[in-house]
């Protein structure tokens, strides 16, 4: 895996609905996360935290799992959801 790829797995596992099993993860493969983020075996709080791993990889592609939306997605995530999300907008990096 690339440098980048590393930090992407490595963002995508601090997302506890993710960590528990997200095909994709490692290595990475973002077309697996998202066929697995549109199907119906992840939560609400799951499909969001796809959703904005993939956003971070490449915003605006047309990902199947949908765009991610951070008002949805505050509203659903659980303290772990949201602190794997301020642990990144504290240090955020762009692959």
């Amino acid at each position: 895996m690339t440098c980048t790829e590393q930090r992407i797995s490595a963002l995508a596992q601090r997302f506890p609905t993710l960590r528990k099993g997200a095909p994709g993860l490692a290595p990475w493969d973002p077309e697996q996360l998202d066929q697995w983020g549109s199907s119906p075996g992840p939560s609400a709080g799951g499909r969001h935290a796809v959703r904005f791993v993939l956003a971070v990889w490449h915003d605006g592609a047309p990902w199947r799992s949908g765009p991610f939306n951070l008002v949805q997605a505050v509203r659903v995530w659980d303290d772990a959801h949201l602190e794997a999300l301020r642990t990144w907008l504290q240090a955020p990096w762009l692959p």
